[in-house]
């Protein structure tokens, strides 16, 4: 995979990755204007720790 004629290390890649669903949640409520459930932000939530803690 290469972005800008770079190649993506794994760890770059499994944040693009991991960011999908958190995307998909925020796109979901801005555009199509759905409810936020409590799983959802709470899966949100929890990508995003969860991201954060592997950068580290």
């Amino acid at each position: 995979m290469e972005f800008c004629g770079e190649r993506a290390g794994a760890v770059k890649t499994s944040v693009y990755i991991y960011m999908v669903p958190v995307i998909t949640v925020i796109t979901s409520v801005v555009i199509l204007h759905e409810k936020l459930t409590l799983l959802a932000g709470i899966g949100t939530v929890l990508n995003l720790i969860g991201l954060f803690l592997s950068e580290k």
